[in-house]
């Protein structure tokens, strides 16, 4: 599922964060609590490859796996996400009557980190990755949807998307 193969896409952008050499301290602690959980012991054996980092096909898949487990709980990290939280966790419920069917146990440490992967980083407010060392520079999504206004929405997403290409 589309579900499915986000959780491969999260994976290597948690990997990518964590890797730099600016990373933040949550970015590493989240990346040591996923290396534990796949039970590898050194981070540095984790390398990059042409095909991106170096998890065995069965650890990507316990990773989508366990994401799978996380979203048909239906546990949403913000009150934002609620809402999509529950239609996930229906449509997930139809397709996995159980989780035994998927075949993965979600430790607290991971579901942690998917929570951090999806949700703010701060009660009330969004902090883009982009600026994750000091916080954000624009309003977040929270803010733009209160506001209902496109222009200013349109406005805040090209600002993001100049930095991006600077």
């Amino acid at each position: 599922t589309f579900l499915h193969e986000s959780g491969h896409v999260f994976l290597e952008l948690l990997t990518d964060l964590a890797q730099r050499p600016d990373a933040t301290a949550q970015a590493k602690a989240d990346f040591a609590a996923v290396l534990k959980w796949f039970g590898i012991e050194d981070a540095a054996s984790v390398k990059r490859n042409e095909q991106g980092w170096s998890f065995t096909r069965e650890q990507h898949e316990k990773w989508a796996d366990g994401f799978l487990v996380y979203l048909r709980e239906g546990k949403a990290p913000s009150a934002e996400l609620k809402a999509s939280f529950k239609r996930f966790s229906d449509w997930l419920k139809a397709i996995y009557k159980t989780v035994a069917q998927l075949g993965v146990e979600v430790s607290p440490e991971i579901r942690g980190v998917f929570d951090r992967l999806l949700a703010t980083d701060e009660e009330g407010g969004d902090v883009t990755r982009v600026h994750y060392p000091a916080g954000s520079t624009a309003v977040g999504n929270a803010v733009l949807g209160r506001l209902d206004d496109p222009a200013t929405t349109r406005a805040v997403a090209a600002g993001i998307g100049a930095e991006l290409t600077d």
